[in-house]
């Protein structure tokens, strides 16, 4: 019965948020995923962190095929080469079983999530109209 309950709110979170707020949300499923992969291995639980690692390369593909091209061209390639590397190391973590691809997969997504955080807390204000709810999604992004 919790489940559903958690489940209801994490879809509901899901429905309420934002663009930039979509990309951190999948960002820090991805690092939730790498990070108890990373326990899974020095655990030595095989299929758990099997599953954990196939979780974060479903959201770094997401991210990678949710490029807006058209937008940025040149951010656009840095960010899918990068992706790829992540998604490199994460293969080959899994692959050796070692640590240390993890490790630096987890470090990159690390970075790159804490930029959109950032991106989200100045960025988003700024395409705020002047209402009562800008100060409420303002508040949100902070």
């Amino acid at each position: 019965m919790s489940y559903d309950v958690y489940e209801r709110a994490r879809q509901e979170a899901v429905e309420e948020a934002d663009p930039l707020e979509l990309v951190v949300m999948l960002y820090e499923g991805a690092l939730t995923s790498v990070r108890s992969a990373r326990s899974h291995l020095a655990a030595g639980r095989i299929r758990e962190r099997s599953r954990d690692i196939t979780k974060a390369t479903e959201i770094v593909l997401e991210l990678s095929r949710s490029l807006a091209v058209q937008a940025d061209a040149d951010l656009a390639m840095q960010l899918k080469h990068l992706y790829a590397y992540v998604l490199d190391q994460l293969r080959e973590g899994n692959f050796r079983q070692q640590d240390k691809p993890l490790a630096e997969a987890q470090k990159v997504l690390e970075v790159l999530a804490d930029a959109w955080r950032q991106c989200r807390r100045t960025l988003l204000p700024a395409f705020l109209p002047e209402t009562p709810a800008a100060g409420y999604f303002a508040s949100r992004s902070a």
